[in-house]
């Protein structure tokens, strides 16, 4: 399970969410409805104030997510940079003693050929 630095998991989040498109559904149903009821009485005011109530939400609703869609992934990307400068440490640790070790092949190679040749090491 992925928890993020303030201690909330994933999942938690995706829960909320859920409970949060469910509410806003049913608000935006109570309000198609009665932007309908005013439809058959023909308070065009009431519909363009409603309609533009429901278009007001949506847009907030969509901008609330994609916020909270970036702040996830740049809290995620934040995590695997920290895993991958880690891992490269390692990785160029594990490179440096391979080059040491082969250096001191090397120089134990050059004096055994000079030795197998007759040269005074």
């Amino acid at each position: 399970m992925l928890v993020g630095q303030d201690g909330v998991s994933c999942r938690a989040v995706e829960v909320a969410s859920a409970r949060s498109t469910r509410a806003t559904g049913k608000a935006i149903a109570m309000i198609l409805r009665r932007i309908i009821e005013h439809l058959k009485l023909q308070h065009w005011t009431a519909v363009v104030i409603e309609l533009l109530i429901v278009i007001l939400g949506v847009f907030i609703g969509t901008q609330v997510s994609n916020w909270n869609l970036e702040r996830t992934t740049n809290r995620q990307a934040a995590e695997f940079t920290v895993h991958l400068k880690e891992d490269l440490r390692e990785e160029d640790w594990g490179y440096q003693m391979m080059i040491q070790y082969s250096r001191v092949v090397l120089e134990n190679a050059e004096r055994t050929v000079q030795a197998l040749d007759g040269a005074a090491p």
